[in-house]
């Protein structure tokens, strides 16, 4: 009787120091990325809130966050990121113009694995740099240029509502396979 009660309990340590436990927070979305096997690759299901078991061996856990983020692209040092950070666009007149940007954007849990695929970020400081700082900050740029191409600088500077309008469509539209932005500002 001992030696079952033994042999269950070391059989039960066994399982549990073989296998991975990994906890999702809030806001968060994971995906399992399988190493080894018939179903190597990226699970295409994501891990919401809460505890999940993984194999540690052949399985890693990627974690991005899904709740809403706010990124500023600043002259000011103090905002933002250190350095000029400024988005820089021209408009009808050839006239170049650098402007403060801050954007709210959200990842949809249910298209991070094919996200992870396309910018394998492996957490959230390589996320910045390879989404927010990269991809995400090219797009602004380029619906910025590709709007303000169409309005002079009364158009873009005064009465803009419209040129705001149109560019944030541009990034919402450009976005709308990650997740999407909420708000645009431009100062």
């Amino acid at each position: 009787m001992k030696t079952s009660k033994l042999l269950l309990s070391l059989a039960v340590f066994a399982v549990a120091f073989m296998t991975g436990c990994a906890k999702v927070g809030p806001g968060h979305a994971g995906i399992v990325v399988n190493a080894a096997g018939s179903d190597k690759g990226v699970s295409q299901q994501t891990a919401s809130t809460g505890w999940f078991w993984y194999n540690p061996f052949t399985e890693s856990v990627i974690e991005y966050q899904t709740a809403q983020r706010q990124e500023k692209w600043t002259k000011n040092p103090n905002e933002g990121q250190a350095g000029n950070q400024e988005v820089s666009f021209t408009n009808k007149d050839s006239m170049v113009i650098f402007a403060d940007v801050a954007i709210a954007f959200s990842l949809d849990a249910a298209k991070v694995p094919a996200f992870y695929v396309k910018f394998l970020a492996k957490d959230e400081d390589d996320l910045d740099v390879k989404f927010t700082n990269g991809y995400l900050k090219n797009q602004v740029r380029n619906c910025l240029n590709d709007n303000a191409g169409q309005y002079d600088i009364k158009e873009i500077m005064g009465d803009n509502a419209k040129f705001l309008h149109e560019t944030q469509k541009c990034i919402a539209d450009n976005v709308a396979q990650w997740g999407g932005s909420r708000s645009t500002n431009l100062g």
